[in-house]
């Protein structure tokens, strides 16, 4: 009887070891499947990080993309929309008469709503996908992208006439522009705080090549006291020209500061 109550003990003991042993088992497995999650999901970010940005510039005034890096952070592509305007007065176009005109207003002999130039006025459009590397697996890329640009520019001013010292006349003119561009460019693009990987600052610069370009034909207004047939089509021929320069030119651009977070 002594026997069987040590066997019956013996057997009621291995059974509450095993019984206490198997929850620390689940929970190790617990945990080595969370370890095992945690690290792919770090192996996933280092495949590929999503990078959407906000730039303040020159030429784009207000630039905003998202870029998806991947294979090690070698190389990167995205797309961009930017959006620029500005305005330039242009004192050189007038002829040599409007000295005499200056000197009058500046006297106050002659009173006109605007000195005389033309000023332009341009609103400036692009949408763009690129591609990068970085070649250094660091912050500095380089790359190209390929864009469509639009640009809407309109050019108003006062012009002097042939006849008659005090009596410029007021032109006014619009066109649109529309180019197909390729545009390489070079910045760099990484975390200033140690602390904190996801936030992105960098700085790029590049310019656009028109590989095509498609125009709207110029469309004026011309107001004035004394004009002959030589001015009107002497300054349609500087609008014209002024409108070949925006469908053929490359044009420089400087994302002075871009603001970005990691995904």
């Amino acid at each position: 009887m002594k026997k069987i109550i040590f066997l019956f003990t013996l057997i009621c003991i291995n059974f509450s070891v095993s019984a206490a042993e198997q929850p620390k088992d689940s929970l190790n497995s617990n945990k080595t499947q969370e370890e095992n999650n945690k690290t792919q999901e770090s192996e996933q970010q280092k495949k590929y990080q999503i990078i959407p940005s906000f730039s303040l510039g020159i030429r784009r005034s207000v630039d905003v993309g998202v870029d998806i890096k991947f294979n090690d952070n070698l190389i990167a592509v995205g797309v961009n929309v930017g959006y620029g305007r500005s305005s330039h007065r242009d004192v050189t176009d007038i002829n040599s008469l409007f000295s005499l005109e200056i000197a009058a207003v500046t006297l106050g002999l002659l009173q006109i709503d605007t000195l005389p130039g033309i000023e332009a006025k341009e609103n400036y459009w692009i949408i763009e996908g690129r591609g990068l590397i970085f070649p250094f697996q660091g912050s500095f890329f380089i790359g190209s992208g390929l864009g469509y640009e639009w640009w809407s520019v309109k050019t108003v001013g006062y012009v002097a006439s042939d006849f008659g010292f005090f009596q410029p006349y007021r032109f006014e003119s619009n066109f649109n522009v529309q180019r197909f561009v390729v545009s390489p460019q070079f910045g760099w693009i990484g975390s200033p705080i140690p602390r904190n990987k996801n936030f992105i600052l960098g700085t790029e610069l590049g310019a656009t090549f028109k590989i095509s370009s498609n125009s709207s034909s110029v469309k004026s207004d011309l107001t004035s006291g004394n004009i002959n047939d030589y001015n009107i089509d002497e300054r349609k021929k500087k609008e014209d020209d002024r409108q070949k320069y925006y469908a053929n030119e490359y044009f420089f651009f400087w994302n002075i500061i871009k603001v970005g977070y990691v995904l």
